[in-house]
């Protein structure tokens, strides 16, 4: 069962349905007694998180699987092992605009767009590995007013385009928040979601009202999500 804060106890019959990411929930867990419980009556090894997206030495982002270490060793394959040791997606990057709606068609418009930055295929010329799922290929453009004009004040409209688990969480790590290097990161990295936002309003630049850019850093702070991950990757 669970605890509350206020220490109300609530007791499960059938079981605890968990919606934290799965390499947070042994952290969740303070009674060592209850960890071992649920991780083979040991308790889990937590290793480095294995991660679908790769930097290699030339600074070249690839996609591909991370296969798990050996679990035939005590404490590494029992359910909180194997929770910590799941392989995950890559991260994400966002572009959260406020823009002018003056003179746009809502109603011509889609409520979501979904747009390849280099073809279906990808760049074979560049990368004979890139697919449509390569890095920040695939940009996701939610344009929500188009649903609901309430959503944002009248004569304008929110839209917010992403790179749905497909930025590499490693040019990332370590970056101080308030550095000038961390800021030019995020203006040389959004330039593929800009690009994706102007395929479906030319002068959405002009029509700027907010513009934010999320990284993968912010992603993992604000959402809680280990590195900035998606989910867990299961293979197809």
């Amino acid at each position: 069962g669970l605890t509350l804060e206020s220490g109300m106890k609530v007791r499960a019959k059938d079981g605890v349905i968990c919606n934290a990411p799965v390499w947070s929930i042994a952290n969740l867990i303070a009674n060592p007694d209850a960890k071992k419980a649920l991780n083979n009556m040991a308790m889990p090894q937590m290793d480095e998180n294995r991660q679908s997206w790769v930097v290699d030495d030339s600074n070249r982002s690839t996609i591909r699987s991370v296969p798990p270490e050996s679990k035939l060793i005590e404490g590494k394959n029992g359910l909180l092992s194997q929770c910590n040791d799941s392989e995950m997606t890559g991260s994400f990057l966002h572009l959260h605009l406020a823009l002018d709606a003056t003179g746009l068609d809502l109603d011509s418009m889609e409520a979501h767009y979904t747009v390849m930055d280099r073809s279906l295929g990808g760049d074979k010329e560049q990368d004979p590995n890139d697919s449509a799922c390569g890095e920040l290929n695939m940009i996701a453009v939610s344009n929500p007013c188009v649903l609901d004009r309430t959503l944002a004040p009248e004569g304008t409209i929110v839209v917010h385009a992403y790179g749905a688990g497909n930025e590499p969480y490693d040019i990332w790590k370590g970056l101080d928040r308030n550095s000038k290097e961390y800021r030019d990161l995020k203006e040389e990295r959004s330039q593929v979601l800009w690009r994706a936002v102007q395929s479906i309003i030319p002068d959405a630049r002009e029509r700027v009202i907010v513009d934010l850019v999320g990284s993968p850093l912010t992603h993992e702070r604000f959402l809680r999500r280990p590195k900035g991950s998606y989910g867990s990757a299961t293979e197809d």
